[in-house]
């Protein structure tokens, strides 16, 4: 059972591991966003650059042709020319069918292959609770996760896909602790934060829990550090994991021996264009 201390510390050592890697990440989401800044001097401050932006033309075009088939799925009877086991292979089939259109994962699947072809990993967790708040359905949710804010234990097999453990990154305002976790919020240092500032929320998870841990709003250059006035993370819920494994995967590119997107190499390019 992992305490907050523990959590956060592994969530830091990580994001010092995986500082590279994520800062790779980081540029393809600004050059897709048009966010990369390319002094032209012989232009005017309101007038544009008349160069299509291909990196995004070509992470649209290869995403859209990865999703535009969807996978099937297969149940094969236990006891094959058995009538009742052949019933049972095929209500096993048609449920998990539903589940993929409750789910919408057409939408799912586009969002996955934007980030296994500008990001090179697409990590994706299964969960009991929906996202929305109104969603109230007994299923499993498949939710795509933003590789820039996750951090998984490493593995030894390059070629394995399910970390023994994985540690996701959110945001969520001061407001929504106090709604949703109203006693947590009260221990939590929170400094001179408005309701609307925004605090870490660390999603720990591995084959026994699942465990969210809210951190605190002093924060230096080396991490977080206690402060008076309350604590710097708190845990806001635990909950049991009654699957015996860890419900995250994340498939990534084959590459030589680091992950990298497929456009990597093409940012200068782009930019001396």
């Amino acid at each position: 059972m992992k305490s907050a201390e523990d959590i956060v510390s592994l969530y830091i050592q990580r994001k010092k591991d995986r500082a590279s890697l994520i800062n790779r990440m980081d540029e393809a989401r600004r050059h897709y966003n048009g966010e990369i800044v390319v002094p032209l001097p012989e232009l005017d401050d309101i007038e544009k650059p008349a160069i299509a932006n291909l990196i995004a033309q070509g992470i649209d075009q290869f995403s859209m042709r990865i999703a535009s088939v969807m996978p099937d799925v297969s149940f094969p009877a236990l006891r094959p020319g058995f009538q009742v086991s052949e019933d049972k292979a095929y209500e096993r089939r048609m449920a998990t069918l539903g589940w993929i259109d409750m789910n919408k994962m057409p939408m799912k699947m586009r969002r996955r292959a934007r980030f296994m072809t500008a990001y090179g990993c697409s990590p994706v967790s299964i969960s009991p609770v929906a996202l929305d708040p109104n969603d109230h359905r007994q299923i499993p949710f498949w939710r795509p996760r933003n590789p820039l804010a996750t951090y998984p234990a490493p593995t030894y097999d390059p070629d394995s896909i399910e970390p023994e453990n994985c540690i996701f990154v959110d945001r969520r305002p001061l407001s929504w602790l106090r709604e949703h976790y109203p006693q947590q919020a009260l221990a939590l240092h929170t400094g001179k934060a408005s309701s609307d500032t925004l605090f870490e929320i660390l999603e720990y998870v591995d084959a026994e829990e699942t465990v969210l841990v809210a951190m605190g709003a002093a924060k230096t250059q080396n991490g977080y550090e206690p402060a008076a006035g309350g604590s710097m993370q708190t845990i806001l819920e635990r909950i049991p994991n009654r699957a015996g494994i860890c419900p995250v995967v994340l498939p990534g590119r084959v590459t030589l021996d680091r992950l990298s997107g497929q456009f990597d190499q093409l940012f200068g390019m782009y930019q001396r264009q």
